[in-house]
């Protein structure tokens, strides 16, 4: 089934240049001899070392199995070779033969996991490590320059450029056509085509690509570089550690190789600059015009926006010269057409053959995000299957902490700018988190890794950079139709609140300015926030309010004094000016990782009823060090020492002992001890523990002084401490559950516990 998918993928036609030339000719070279020259320059040992050091350390390697931190502990023996190599490369645009050599895995798209469709897995391309870098390094060359080869609606893989701007303009969007049909009256065809490109990456012609980077002028060697790297490879399909026979790989990227989003990026741009003969959507603000919008594009998502049947004719024409030259194909099936009028989907027409439906009634996704909303309460809700389904659940602490940022923490900060949480909702969602994560407090939960917790994102402050970064973005030279709407919408409210008058005309503003409203002293244009925002608006000023100190005071005579702008649309051009100042706050990373920011502040974890017990394990510095020792061995080192981590924070104990002095029996031993020092009696005194100590390896039993944040942070005695407590525990909680199903507890043998010895390992918790 593959072969045969493959083989109607590699028919490729050549197109005759001058076809080429012809669809090109909208694509211009905008770079300028010093970027042309800066990309062709001859790589340097320092530069793939760069290189080296920001790439994901568990890829998966390719064929010769060389997989990176291999490459990077040798790096001075091979670095020479590499880079050597790698100007060989650019200079004759050919691999060397081992380099073409390319591994084909292949996984579930999402939500098709244990389909077997071939239409519904995606290859993923596993090649040599040493390529990698080399193509991480052109990478990061191109990325420098992507600004002016790719249009601002197109974001993905692009720096600076953000998946949460195409949504959020999207839904906005989206939102105010709804709110406007009415009014404006637009035509009963006015629709959005969710376009959909069957294997987008794997089908991009060869040929196309290297016409387009000719055209863009990046340069004889960086295009021979980047063409090498996409042409005379073979490709071997590797599924239950079997392997198929290797192929040519005449067409696609390579998905898996750091350049392959952005080659996908630049193949696609001729066709979105083919897009601007549409008329599209115009978004307006009242009467101010904002713009409009004929696409929005993110890797292979692209949203085409329709104004009449005038444009579905220009869009097919489009898109049928686009598969044309570049082998490309958009799905009829999978592929939408989504009106705005109730009888859309009985609309026809036969100049675009995709299904139609009307918005109102449409459940599919945007990047992920239904048309319809975020149900919050059934993401909250969700959590659990979350992590049971990412894989991450029954893992250890730490990989469970760094699971949960990464699926769960990432998810909600990505929804929440299109659909802000309440309060309410944000409690909820932490309080979920909190319970994943039993026994563990919310402060240790939330404390950063270097002062002893586990470093999970806490959402209520953490979304609060998040959503005041949509106004900051407004005081930037983004010319977006979305900046400008906000920027409209802050001059209003200042209009409105200056006559007092919910209903005064933007175009009253003679004198004011809208970034007075982000940074006014008193507050009073945060007053009535209803009368011109959205509630999620809302949301992004109340966030903006809590980080941001106004500093000005404007009163009517400096705003007399101020020159006038009598063209509304003129001012909403005009970027924010801070002062001095507010420009110095806005430096400080006030919007990023607030959460972060407001664990940093706070001091190393130190177990409350530890250091009651034992005065000597008090000072700060003592409890600083330690977790800082620690760190670099669970989270740089990667060794499992979670016992001991949860034994330093109080949580990994048999049994708390109580402050009131009453009778206990240590389950271990037998014997009679007085709550107030059971923890000391069960560490330090009890026959058992000591048994344990001495056949660990320990010169003598350690006091609890000495296991509290010890001062002795080498491999081999944490390891030793993190095998003892770990038995302890497990010990205990053993006995205990026995002697609740009523059975008479014996004495401990040493055969038994030498047992107990075996059955728990040294490491992990």
């Amino acid at each position: 089934m593959f072969m045969q998918n493959k083989a109607e993928i590699d028919v490729i036609r050549q197109v005759p240049d001058s076809d080429l030339q012809q669809y090109l000719s909208p694509v211009t070279s905008q770079l300028n001899d010093f970027e042309r020259a800066t990309l062709n320059r001859p790589f340097t040992k320092e530069e793939l070392l760069i290189a080296v050091k920001g790439m994901e350390k568990s890829a998966a390697p390719g064929a010769d199995g060389v997989q990176l931190p291999v490459i990077e502990y040798l790096w001075e023996s091979l670095g020479p070779i590499l880079t050597r190599e790698a100007n060989n490369i650019m200079r004759t645009g050919n691999l060397p033969q081992n380099f073409k050599k390319v591994l084909i895995t292949l996984i579930p798209k999402r939500g098709k996991e244990g389909d077997t469709d071939i239409a519904n897995l995606r290859p993923i391309s596993l090649t040599n490590t040493t390529l990698k870098i080399v193509s991480s390094a052109a990478c990061r060359r191109l990325q420098k320059v992507l600004d002016k080869l790719i249009g601002p609606n197109q974001r993905g893989f692009i720096k600076g450029r953000f998946i949460t701007h195409n949504t959020m303009e999207f839904f906005t969007m989206v939102r105010l056509l709804k709110e406007r049909k009415d009014r404006d009256r637009p035509s009963y065809y006015q629709a959005i085509l969710m376009a959909d490109f069957t294997k987008a990456f794997d089908r991009i012609s060869h040929q196309y690509i290297n016409a387009t980077l000719e055209k863009m002028e990046l340069g004889t060697k960086m295009t021979g570089l980047l063409m090498s790297i996409l042409k005379g490879q073979f490709g071997q399909i590797v599924m239950n550690n079997c392997g198929g026979d290797y192929f040519p790989l005449d067409c696609g990227t390579r998905q898996g190789n750091p350049l392959s989003p952005l080659l996908f990026n630049i193949a696609l741009e001729p066709f979105l600059l083919h897009l601007k003969i549409l008329e599209g959507v115009k978004l307006s603000y009242g009467d101010i015009s904002l713009g409009q919008m004929q696409y929005h594009a993110f890797a292979d998502d692209v949203n085409i926006y329709l104004s009449n049947l005038s444009d579905y004719q220009k869009t097919a024409r489009c898109i049928k010269d686009f598969e044309r030259v570049s082998n490309s194909l958009v799905s009829q099936s999978k592929s939408k057409l989504i009106g705005f009028y109730n009888g859309y989907s009985r609309k026809e027409q036969d100049i675009l053959p995709y299904p139609q439906s009307y918005i109102g009634r449409e459940d599919t996704q945007y990047l992920g995000i239904r048309l319809k909303g975020v149900d919050w309460s059934r993401f909250i809700k969700n959590l659990p299957f979350m992590t049971h389904k990412q894989g991450y659940r029954g893992l250890d602490t730490i990989n469970k902490a760094l699971g949960t940022n990464m699926f769960v923490s990432s998810k909600t900060v990505y929804k929440d700018l299109v659909q802000c949480m309440t309060a309410k909702e944000l409690k909820k969602i932490d309080v979920s988190i909190q319970r994943m994560f039993q026994g563990i407090g919310a402060d240790k939960l939330y404390a950063r890794p270097k002062k002893g917790g586990f470093g999970v994102i806490e959402l209520k402050v953490q979304l609060q950079g998040h959503r005041a970064k949509v106004l900051a973005r407004t005081l930037g030279d983004d010319q977006s139709w979305y900046v400008k709407y906000m920027r409209a919408k802050m001059l209003h409210h200042v209009v409105k609140i200056f006559h007092q008058n919910p209903r005064a005309n933007i175009r009253n503003s003679q004198g004011l300015d809208w970034a007075d409203f982000l940074f006014e002293a008193n507050g009073r244009y945060f007053e009535n926030l209803e009368w011109t925002f959205t509630p999620n608006e809302i949301h992004y000023i109340n966030a903006w309010k809590q980080l941001v100190k106004g500093s000005r005071i404007t009163h009517p005579y400096t705003i007399a004094s101020r020159a006038r702008i009598e063209d509304v649309s003129a001012i909403l051009s005009l970027r924010g000016i801070p002062s001095d100042s507010e420009r110095k706050m806005l430096r400080t990373g006030i919007f990023k990782s607030q959460s972060k920011q407001r664990q940093e502040k706070k001091p190393p974890i130190m177990p409350g009823r530890f250091r009651e017990i034992c005065p000597e394990a008090r000072p700060i510095k003592k409890w600083d060090k330690f977790w800082k020792a620690l760190y670099k061995e669970e989270w740089i080192k990667r060794n499992e020492l979670g016992a001991i981590h949860l034994f330093n924070i109080g949580s990994y104990v048999p049994q708390h002992d109580e402050r009131p002095s009453r009778a206990a029996k240590c389950l271990l031993c037998l014997k009679e001890v007085t709550s107030d020092v059971f923890l000391q009696h069960i560490y330090n005194e009890c026959a058992i523990s000591q048994y344990w100590w001495n056949h660990l390896g320990f010169p003598r039993a350690m006091n609890l002084r000495e296991m509290l944040a010890p001062e002795d942070t080498s491999f081999d005695n944490l390891r030793k401490l993190n095998w003892f407590v770990k038995i302890v525990r497990i010990t205990y909680k053993g006995r205990r559950q026995s002697g609740n199903e009523g059975v008479t507890l014996p004495e401990l043998s040493n055969r038994a516990l030498r047992s107990a010895m075996r059955r728990v390992t040294p490491m992990g918790q």
